[in-house]
């Protein structure tokens, strides 16, 4: 069932000692701008004006290759392009936006905002984060943008809501074959994982758990979830390579006649077993 979701955050965190302990807005205020003067209160100012833009997105990045977003950036700041670019590159230096992002393709992500604000925005079908880029999916590096939902918007006697597809699927997939959904810290754990590695992923975590018919199936898919995502699983086709290498090496650790036998759960923790 569907519920009006806000994609966008009204307040996000400010520190009040921010401007006397942060060493990002130390060197904005001392970086030297175009005229050869420090930019002082402007550099300061310039990094609350971009953090406010970038949480009222629905992604929290800002695409400055389009040259709308551009000039809206600059204005807000009324600031320069020379100083907004110096800005923009003493941000990089300091970590506080991601270098990859801005110099291949002019998109301004700060991830660690995105992570603060998440706090207060419902996980369920947000998508936070710039999309792969297109020479990247051609490669096939990844089977696609892993951030994407199937979100359409229905009109409701509640007004406009929401309705995630993809999350749904995740929600069946659950309910056919390992049971009723997990409730509070567990149906959180398990929508963080569908936001990182996304609703496929996490499906096929879910066939596989239900096909080894573990004793605790909530617990093995957890395991299961957290094992490909230190492996750094991005795609269905590395999940499935993750599944048989496991089998491989498990079968290679167990004597002939225990291979036949069904997995069994010792209360000591998921383990990969077959």
């Amino acid at each position: 069932m569907g519920r009006p979701l806000k994609r966008y955050v009204e307040w996000f965190p400010h520190d009040v000692k921010a401007s006397r302990q942060s060493s990002t807005i130390e060197a904005l205020e001392m970086v030297r701008g175009a005229d050869g003067e420090p930019l002082g209160n402007n550099g300061y100012a310039f990094w609350f004006k971009l953090l406010e833009m970038l949480a009222g997105t629905d992604s929290m990045y800002i695409d400055c290759s389009k040259p709308d977003q551009w000039l809206r950036l600059i204005s807000r700041a009324r600031m320069t392009e020379q100083d907004a670019n110096i800005c923009i590159h003493t941000l990089i230096t300091m970590g506080a936006i991601d270098r990859e992002c801005w110099e291949e393709r002019k998109i301004i992500w700060c991830p660690n905002l995105a992570e603060r604000v998440l706090t207060v925005l419902p996980r369920r079908g947000m998508a936070f984060g710039p999309p792969l880029p297109e020479e990247q999916r051609a490669a096939g590096s990844v089977d696609a943008d892993i951030r994407h939902r199937d979100v359409t918007v229905e009109e409701t006697s509640f007004g406009p809501v929401e309705i995630d597809h993809d999350w749904a699927r995740v929600e069946e997939n659950y309910a056919e074959q390992i049971g009723a959904l997990p409730m509070g810290k567990a149906l959180d754990q398990l929508m963080a994982f569908y936001e990182k590695m996304g609703a496929d992923i996490v499906i096929t975590a879910i066939e596989h758990t239900n096909g080894k018919q573990a004793d605790n199936p909530k617990r093995y898919l957890t395991q299961v979830l957290s094992n490909w995502e230190k492996a750094g699983v991005a795609t269905v086709a590395q999940a499935k390579a993750q599944i048989a290498e496991h089998e491989v090496k498990s079968r290679r650790g167990q004597p002939a006649k225990q291979e036949e036998q069904p997995a069994q759960d010792d209360g000591d923790g998921v383990r990969w077993v077959s």
